[in-house]
């Protein structure tokens, strides 16, 4: 999304009262740039549009997801546009996991960075099997949800 297109997505999550605006890395790893330049210009968009999203009281929220599925790789681009109070990640354990990271360590770094945190807030579970026919039916996936969040 632009950076013009951000601004307004500001205003629009504040207007409608949302925290936070779910976005997704997708670099033009084309014929024009490769990956780093255009993560490069992915942190110079998140940062330009920070002010933005602080008068809108709006958090930017990258997904693990598509060019960026690990918790290293939004991390990285986090790092990159320098702007902590105004982003941050939604860690959907599905991609890193399709990318090699251990379920297990993933969510053990999530609760950690949760508790360290204080988040007190909601956790929900996105289970994609729709798209990804291989991992396991939901049904076998809650229990050891519910047992996560229970800690």
């Amino acid at each position: 999304m632009p950076g013009a297109d951000l601004a307004e997505a500001c205003r629009t999550a504040r207007d409608a009262g949302c925290a936070g605006l779910e976005l997704r890395a997708h670099p033009d790893t084309g014929v024009h740039v490769g990956m780093e330049e255009a993560e490069r210009a992915q942190a110079r968009r998140l940062h330009a549009v920070a002010d933005r999203a602080r008068v809108a009281g709006v958090r930017l929220l990258v997904e693990t997801h598509d060019s960026h599925p690990t918790g290293r790789d939004v991390r990285r681009l986090l790092d990159a546009a320098g702007v902590p109070d105004v982003t941050g990640a939604i860690w959907d354990a599905l991609h890193p996991w399709r990318h090699g990271e251990s379920p297990v360590d993933t969510l053990a770094e999530i609760r950690r960075l949760l508790v360290r945190e204080g988040y007190r807030g909601w956790v929900s579970l996105e289970w994609e099997r729709t798209w990804y026919p291989r991992v396991a039916s939901v049904g076998s996936v809650l229990p050891g949800a519910l047992a996560w969040v229970r800690g």
